[in-house]
């Protein structure tokens, strides 16, 4: 999904400051379960070109819940998938 409100490459939002920890807390960005990152990928491409519904119901945001609780997170509809909650707002701008 795109959004006017942030970059237009996966790794321009992932890198922007402030949108995921480890980006900011010098962790390696190496991948190490790479049958989860191919899932994830595969259900990303297939949502993003319309061949399933997007599961989050067209969430543009989300966080780890027992990590962090950002503070437009009560704000929207939510989906809850495992350790993370995906937050689609409402009325809202972040």
């Amino acid at each position: 999904m795109t959004s006017p409100a942030y970059p237009d490459s996966v790794c321009d939002v992932v890198w922007e400051p402030h949108q995921f920890s480890w980006t900011q807390a010098g962790k390696s960005d190496r991948l190490t379960d790479l049958g989860a990152i191919a899932k994830a990928v595969d259900i990303t491409l297939a949502a993003s070109r319309g061949k399933i519904k997007d599961p989050t119901g067209g969430a543009l945001h989300y966080y780890a819940h027992e990590q962090v609780k950002p503070y437009w997170s009560s704000h929207g509809y939510r989906l809850v998938v495992g350790e993370h909650t995906f937050v689609r707002l409402v009325g809202r701008s972040v």
